[in-house]
């Protein structure tokens, strides 16, 4: 291995959360959990989605991020994984956004990032 093998060859940053940690989002009339975010991807966990939500659909709400930080977001449903649904999204957390975030949880919680 070359020790790069754990970097992200992503565009844009996706920050995990860990379970305690996690922020919500406000869309369809209720509050859902968040497990990843990026400045233009989301990662939610609904229960029985299927039901609710399709590819394709076009979604707007409000990201509710640490320190009071609400973030309105639109996108669209590109994917439904089991119980996750991954919105990609057009208007969504801003870089600034992205390292309060990050610097949120390692500073609550340390040992996350060296897992």
């Amino acid at each position: 291995m070359d020790g790069k093998s754990n970097t992200q060859k992503r565009q844009y940053y996706r920050l995990k959360y860990p379970n305690l940690a996690r922020p919500s989002i406000h869309f369809k009339g209720n509050l859902y959990p968040v497990s990843e975010i990026s400045e233009k991807g989301i990662r939610i966990l609904i229960e029985g989605c299927c039901d609710l939500l399709y590819t394709g659909l076009d979604v707007i709400g409000t990201l509710n991020l640490h320190n009071d930080n609400q973030i309105h977001i639109e996108g669209t449903v590109s994917r439904i994984d089991d119980d996750e649904v991954i919105l990609q999204l057009t208007r969504g957390p801003s870089f600034r956004d992205m390292l309060l975030e990050q610097r949120y949880i390692h500073n609550k919680y340390p040992t996350f990032f060296n897992k």
